[in-house]
This record gives structure tokens, sequence and C-alpha cells, in this order.
């Protein structure tokens, strides 16, 4: 028995199937409701259960993401759901929240359940407080490092990303989706504008191009260095990809595994890149960034060069070792642009034409995006059991009906009474004919002994009984001996008693880059959270301390929502010179005990309901930052759940949009001109800060072209002067409890989520 599993997406039926009959170990899927990927085709709650039984018929398990960030208002029907998939026999369940999923399995620990990657998962703190709070495993971010793999493995079951899309941001980070367009990314709604074309104020970025648009992910032969490290899952993303995609990524890493010859393993990457390939792909982050992480020229899917065009009497001509049908499609492609795109219209072995749209010509590479003759191949594969029938109908006696598989024998026996035939009875040839037909059922059928004794039942009788037959050997064979949990005790989770709190003394807290900006301000806020730019300049970071020390209160240090092991190592140290730490990370909370400091819970734990917040209770902090995408009355209700006077809203300044684990700039550290702030300007003209900062290497956070003012009055405030001058967090600081007056001084501003929900 193989010691890991090759992971495969089902974002639709054909996907699922596909996946099996290719010979996935597991398959992850998603419901109507509550997935991160709400456009892809899904699975109901009233289908699932059949595709989770057929899935277990290969010995094959199932892992359905519910992880996306759950309303109040939606928390009851959540777990009405999440308790119906456990009862299906799931054998996971994928939740991003880890403070409401600890509360959910301290009611039904009945339940397995899986961090997500949105988690955010990169170094063994998180890893720790996620075995501590009942997960059964962790989903890399897809930035962890080598190191940090090793050592989160010996904590709990890894899995781990090897083939798919990447997102450009730290996932369960990324707020532009939902900030500039209101399609919440946490919420399953992501439009992808970092897909979008993008300018930046750098030499030899100036040109709009896909300047956030990261290649698909593929490791290749590394995944044998992810196995050795102690990795028992590798994840293929793409629930919004073709049946094709998923089938020929299987056959690729399956290859890599069985350490089949290096011709069958670059034939299998050759179907790979043909049935999705953007931008060549990359090792991505955890292997260290390579210079085709970014790929700024084509947006999609580009395939695989088969040739060059050329134009013979006037028509489109390609010569290739490709054989061309009718139904293939392609990509013109020129200096790395996408010029035009092209179908067969005369197939050929070797060459072919080809009907071409765009601004083609001469000389122009040929790529094949759609190889029909492929695609049929790899949906050929039909995993199927084999099954004999015997069937007895004998007049006026209930039917019986036999089914042996190499796991058993099945008997089967209907309520039906069959009757006796007038003139001339069923006969065996139209019994086959009926017992022909398995549907979906993944059954060979072969018969034995046919028993028809003056025996009539009417056609419809007859599909009944095929059906209720069938289906209970499907059942028979699906079973799982899964630990059913009673709806009933739902209403413990949810039991809240209703409390009215003030906040007419609200505490304020304000994020800066620059620890000056609190000389501007009309009074010092009670805690002042810095930011530095270089996190490793010990003595910079001491000296700007010392010289601000008597202008502040406590002085809390900023940490992102991403660290390596060797980042915690440096926090650590720096934190000697600090009252507390505000972090957009779990793993802060191993850091602050380890440390005995003060924790500020930022925004990017994504507290967005009262479950979560209640999930927090025994944790050490007395200041609290709920999701930037509550509305003041959802936020409001949070504290009549709960009774907690010390949460804080996001309610002026920047909103982090982004956080980048890499550098934009293809990490050619020799001409780097090593600003600390540039411009991304998008097609819209619309202008977004975009900030460096170094920890262990160059990182970069993105910000809303516009500033914030959400009119807070349901919490403590936070501000966030990350990336404005210090003119302007002195005059939003100076008149925060004017808002009339900011939003005629700012003219573009933002309310975000204050008034109006997320989707």
């Amino acid at each position: 028995m193989e010691n890991y599993e090759i992971l495969a997406p089902a974002g639709d039926k054909n996907s699922f199937f596909t996946a099996i009959n290719c010979g996935a170990n597991a398959v992850y899927l998603g419901l109507n409701d509550f997935s991160a990927r709400k456009s892809a085709e899904n699975f109901s709650i009233e289908n699932l259960k059949f595709y989770i039984d057929y899935a277990h018929i290969f010995g094959v398990k199932v892992y359905v993401a519910m992880n996306t960030l759950i309303k109040d208002s939606e928390f009851n029907a959540f777990l009405k759901a999440m308790v119906r998939v456990n009862n299906f026999g799931a054998d996971a369940i994928i939740v991003q929240d880890l403070f409401s999923g600890r509360i959910i399995k301290q009611h039904f620990p009945e339940i397995t359940l899986h961090l997500s990657t949105q988690g955010g998962c990169c170094n063994e703190n998180v890893a720790k407080l996620a075995k501590e709070y009942g997960f059964s495993r962790v989903i890399l971010s897809r930035e962890t490092k080598m190191d940090d793999i090793a050592k989160i493995a010996k904590v709990l079951p890894t899995e781990a990303f090897i083939q798919g899309a990447l997102c450009t941001c730290f996932s369960g980070q990324c707020y532009m989706s939902s900030f500039i367009g209101k399609n919440s990314g946490n919420r399953g709604h992501c439009k992808q504008p970092c897909r979008k074309r993008y300018k930046i104020n750098r030499n030899g970025f100036e040109a709009y191009s896909y300047k956030l648009s990261l290649s698909d992910l593929s490791i290749g032969k590394d995944i044998k260095k992810l196995i050795a490290l102690g990795v028992v899952s590798f994840k293929i993303e793409g629930r919004m990809r073709r049946s094709e995609y998923v089938a020929s990524a299987i056959n690729y890493y399956r290859a890599i595994l069985t350490e089949q010859s290096e011709r069958e393993i670059e034939c299998r990457l050759s179907d790979l890149k043909r049935c999705f390939n953007r931008g060549n792909y990359t090792r991505g982050l955890s292997f260290g960034q390579d210079r085709t992480l970014v790929y700024p020229f084509v947006q999609g899917h580009i395939g695989e060069k088969i040739g060059t065009l050329n134009i013979v009497a006037g028509r489109p001509f390609c010569r290739s070792r490709h054989t061309a049908v009718i139904g293939d499609g392609f990509k013109l492609i020129r200096n790395n642009v996408e010029v035009g795109s092209a179908t067969t219209s005369v197939a050929g072995k070797e060459s072919f034409f080809v009907v071409a749209n765009g601004d083609y010509k001469n000389g122009d590479d040929v790529y094949i995006t759609t190889d029909k003759a492929l695609n049929d191949r790899l949906l050929t594969d039909n995993r199927q059991i084999k099954l004999t029938v015997d069937i007895t109908l004998n007049e006026n006696e209930k039917p019986v009906l036999t089914g042996k598989t190499d796991d058993g024998e099945y008997t089967y026996m209907s309520d039906e009474i069959v009757q006796s035939a007038l003139t001339r009875g069923v006969s065996k040839e139209e019994v086959k004919a009926c017992f022909n037909k398995v549907g979906l059922f993944p059954f060979s059928v072969e018969y034995g002994a046919i028993s028809l004794n003056k025996a009539f039942l009417a056609k419809a009788q007859i599909n009944a009984l095929r059906r209720d037959f069938y289906a209970y050997i499907f059942e028979s064979l699906a079973k799982c001996d899964v630990k059913k949990i009673d709806e009933n005790r739902l209403t413990d989770v949810l039991n809240y008693e209703e409390t009215k709190v003030s906040f007419d003394n609200k505490k304020r807290a304000v994020i800066v880059s620059d620890l000056d900006f609190v000389k501007v301000f009309s009074d010092i806020p009670e805690i002042t959270i810095f930011k530095p730019f270089n996190y490793y300049d010990l003595n910079g970071i001491s000296e700007k301390i010392v010289r601000n020390i008597d202008s502040l209160n406590k002085l809390f240090l900023y940490l992102p929502g991403y660290a390596s092991g060797n980042d915690l190592i440096q926090y650590e140290k720096l934190l000697v010179r600090f009252d507390g730490v505000y972090s957009e990370g779990s793993y802060a909370i191993e850091l602050c005990k380890k440390t005995e400091k003060e924790l500020f819970i930022g925004t990017g734990f994504n507290i967005f309901n009262s479950v979560a917040l209640t999930g927090l209770k025994d944790i050490q902090t007395d200041n609290i930052a709920l999701s930037k995408e509550l509305t003041n009355s959802q936020v409001s209700n949070i504290v009549k759940n709960t009774g907690n006077k010390n949460v804080y809203s996001l309610t002026y300044g920047d909103i982090k949009l982004m956080d980048l684990i890499y550098c934009p700039f293809s990490k050619d550290c020799t001409v780097c001109d090593k600003k600390e702030r540039y411009i991304l300007t998008d097609e819209n003209d619309r202008k977004f800060v975009l900030r460096r900062y170094l920890s262990s290497e160059c990182r970069f956070e993105l910000y809303n072209c516009v500033q914030l003012i959400s009119e807070n009055f349901a919490s403590n405030v936070l501000f966030d002067f990350s990336a404005v001058s210090a003119e302007t967090a002195k005059l939003i600081y100076n008149n925060y409890e004017n808002p009339k007056f900011l939003k005629n001084k700012l003219v573009d501003f933002t309310y975000g989520y204050a008034k109006n929900e997320v989707l």
C-alpha cells in the first residue's frame, strides 16, 4: 500500500469519474454552498452521498471543501450541511477557520477536519495549533519552505499542492477581488483581478502586462523530495478545469511515482501541457523563487508549441509532427504575446491548414491548446466492478436476485409479487436488455442462472426491480463505518445569551510604518503598532523606538500573515523591544506564549462570526480585530452574542489587499532599485501602493486605491496608516470623529463593507 495519496480535483461529476477512472487515491470536491470555488459546477447535498459511496467502492477517499468564511446568519445552515456531509461518510471536511473549527470539533468529535490552505499553515506553530484544536491534517500554504514542511509533517499529516494555478497572494489574506469588485475570495467569489493587466512605475515595468499573474505550478520529479520530507498527500489544483486536465495530471505524477521511463514521463508532461499550461510552469516557492514564477505575457492556457505558421497561397498552414484533426485548437504567439487563434481546417499528418483569427503573420509560433485526439484518449479509462447476476422470477413469489463480486455475494428480495403469465411470460432477452442498463453504477454485468418460471412483470416493474437491485448492491459495496451525528445536537453550538456592550470609550490602535507619525496626532493612541521596512535591522528598529518612546503608550510589533521558521527566530529577537505583537497569522499565538508578550489578533485571522470569536476565549488577549469584510451591524451582532468588549474593526486608513511572498520583479537583485514603494496602476487608471518590506527575503504588500472611512460604531477602532503620507495620516486620525469632514477632504474613499454585506 502506498504511504502517500494523489489527490485530484472534482469540480463536476465528469471530473469526479475521471479522477477515479485514472487512479486517484482521493478526490476533493465542494458543495453548491460554502465552497471556495463557487464558480465550479460543484455538488448538491442531495446527490453527494451517491458520489461518496461511488468513490468508496473503489477505495478512493472523498474530502469535502466547506472552506469559506461563514456569517452568523449562515452558521446554522453550515452546521446542518456539515453534519449531513459527515453522516454521508465523507472522509474529511476542509475548513478555513481554525477557531470555529475548534468549537465544531469540541461539539462533534466524530467529524474529521482538515485545515484549508486558506488557514495559513506555513510553519510548525500553525500545525501545532491545528493539532491542539482537533484537526487531522493541514494543507500547506503554497509558499511554505522546505525546512518548514519537514517540521510541519512531524506534527500532523500534511498535504501539499503539486500542480495547478497559483494565487499571487498568500492564501487567506487576499481581499483585492473583494474590495475593488465586491466579490470576496474568502467567500468563494474571487474574480481574479490578479489576472488583469497592470503597470508599475519602475524602469522596465512601465508597460501594461500581466504583472501579478503567476505561472501554473508543476513540481514534477520534486514530488519525491516532498515524500522524503514526510508529506502524505499531493494535491492537484483545478476544480475549475476540464476532466482531460484531471486525467493528464494524474497520469503525469503516476508516471513519475511508478518510475516509468524518461520517454513516458516526457509524453505525459506533453499531454499535461496540452490540457492546461499557464506560463510553461514554475516549481513554485517551496523550492525557492525561479524566473518563471511570474508570467506577464499571456494570462491563460498557452498549451504546447508544435510548429510555426506559414502562409501558403494566402492560406495559413502549419508544418508539425502533430497529427491534426478537426476539432483541434491553437494559439498563435509572437515574441511571447498572443496574436491570434486557429482551428484545424484540413486535417493532416505532419502538415495541415488552419482557420486563423487575429493579427497573425508568417513565422508566428503555433501552440496547441485543444488536442481532440488526446482528449478522447485521456477519457477512455473506465473502472468497473465485475458483477455476476442470478435472477429468479417464480410466479406468485417475490423476485430473488443475487449479485456476486470479488468482495462477496449479495442477495436481494423484492416486495413485488411476480404474476402468472396469461399468454407469454417475460423472456431472458428482455430481462438481460433491462439489466444491461446500469446507469451511473460502475457495474460490468455478466449473467449466471436466470430462472423465469411462467413469470410476468410489466416493463416498468422490471425497470424498478433493476434500479432497486443495483442500488442495494452499490450501497452494500460502499459500506463505511461512519460515526453518525444526531442533528438535534446542533443547537448546543449556537446557544448564545445576548449581552449589551457599550463602546462609549473606544480603544484606539494605529498601524504605522513610520513612528514619527504619532508625533503629528492630536493625542496618543492606546496602542501603536509598528510595521518595520526591514525586520532584520535590529539596530535601526531600536534607534527608532528610542527616538519615539516618550510619545507612545503601548508599542506592538506588526507581524504579517506569512512567516517562515527563520522569520519566527528573528521575530522572537525583535520582541524584546516591544510590549506585544499585532499579527495577521495564527502562528503568533505560540510565539506570544513563548515570549510572554501581549497578543493583538489582527484582521488576517479572519474572525468572521460569533463561533470563531468563542474559539478564542482562552487565548490571552485583550485586543481582537474582526474581519475587514464585516458590516457594522454584523460586528454588533458578534459583540452581543459573545459579550466581548475587546474587539476592533478596521475603521480608517489603508486597506491591505494582498501579501506577495515573492518578488514581482523576477528576483533580479543585481538591477533592483531597492525602493520601498511603487505604484501599481490598472487599466482603469486606479493606483495601488505596492510596498516592499524585508524579512528573510523581499516581500510586498498591495494597498487599496482609496482610503477607508467606515464610520464604525460597534467596536474599538483600528487605523491602518501603512501606505499613506504623514499628512494624510494626520488628517484622518485628528478628525476621525467627524467622518463628514473627512469625506469632503479625501474626496475618494470607500465605506468598505461597513454598510453593505459581502456576498
